[in-house]
């Protein structure tokens, strides 16, 4: 480990429990840890990404009793230091920063959390994503982080984008690092073209490319397992519990995913995705078309995660080239 990075993990184990990529059986994971040794230092990204620390599983939002809200016992929330969040991350971090920016729960995990991106870049051509992006001169002008470590073959150079960020690498002793200011998540140039693109080819996409979307209907197990791994899903359902006793109970949080066939239920029985091809068209417009409408970013950063894990094959990107294409009829996509 570079004695920068040393000295970064010894000052963090003061105040922070360290979550960092580690190397196990199935890849590679951000994952708790006490040894800074054992933090992998890969180009290569997570299996998992950084929501689960900071928006959890399943979460008590508040116990009530009559109509007197109270805060759970265990809601206190663990400063912890984020390290290893690769530039792909930052930018489904920059959704959450949006979506969830007056949510008081996911606010106090962001609050009590140090966020370190880092990055290996073996040279100025190298990509990443399956969109193949690159580090440009303004790229960390528009995400939102409180440290950053670039690895080059000349040797690691910090930047901080906060004032927490700041305090960090000095009280590391690390005094040579470059300030950066969020300019906000649109680029001076204006919107994404790329996210543009994929706008045109699936708004309005589900009666134009019908076959398409029957087609992935018919192959996609609703599983779920993309939105899991996927670090822009951040769909819950909200449970009330009671209590033995009258008028008790909690009010909790859980993830849940569009794919889920009582996702859509409302009251009365009716579901508006009562199909898969249905649920897996919802589920792309949301990233394609829905939060670029709302935010002006991408809601997929290209991070390929959920092609890793699909049981079936489906890869977004050929989706992508399908809707391209003028429509297909049944037999030619029983063909491919």
């Amino acid at each position: 480990m570079k004695p920068e990075l040393t000295k970064l993990f010894a000052h963090l184990k003061k105040d922070y429990k360290i979550i960092a990529p580690v190397k196990k059986t199935r890849g590679i994971f951000l994952s708790r840890i006490n040894d800074p040794k054992k933090v992998c230092f890969s180009a290569e990204l997570t299996k998992n990404t950084f929501k689960e620390f900071l928006f959890p599983k399943k979460q008590t939002l508040f116990n009530f009793q009559g109509d007197k809200l109270i805060e759970p016992a265990n809601s206190s929330y663990p400063k912890q230091a984020i390290f290893g969040i690769s530039i792909i991350d930052l930018r489904a971090l920059l959704v959450y920063e949006q979506v969830f920016r007056h949510d008081p729960y996911y606010q106090n995990y962001r609050n009590n959390s140090l966020i370190i991106g880092y990055l290996s870049l073996a040279s100025t051509d190298q990509t990443f994503g399956i969109f193949e992006e690159r580090l440009e001169e303004d790229t960390l002008e528009h995400l939102e982080f409180d440290v950053f470590a670039l690895a080059t073959p000349a040797g690691i150079h910090f930047f901080s984008g906060s004032s927490k960020g700041r305090q960090a690498l000095i009280g590391a002793g690390i005094e040579n690092f470059e300030n950066i200011e969020y300019v906000g998540p649109v680029r001076e140039s204006g919107l994404d073209p790329l996210m543009m693109a994929n706008y045109k080819k699936v708004k309005n996409s589900f009666e134009r490319h019908r076959l398409v979307w029957e087609e992935l209907g018919r192959r996609c197990l609703a599983c779920g397992k993309c939105s899991l791994v996927c670090p822009t899903c951040f769909c819950f359902a909200s449970d009330q519990v009671f209590g033995q006793t009258k008028r008790t109970g909690r009010k909790t949080r859980r993830w849940d995913t569009c794919f889920y066939s009582e996702f859509s239920r409302v009251a009365g029985g009716h579901k508006f995705l009562d199909t898969i091809a249905k649920r897996i068209y919802f589920w792309y417009e949301h990233k394609f078309v829905r939060i670029p409408d709302e935010f002006s970013i991408p809601g997929c950063v290209g991070c390929g995660r959920c092609i890793a894990v699909c049981p079936v094959a489906i890869d977004l990107r050929q989706t992508l080239k399908d809707l391209a294409q003028p429509p297909k009829t049944m037999k030619q996509l029983v063909k491919k």
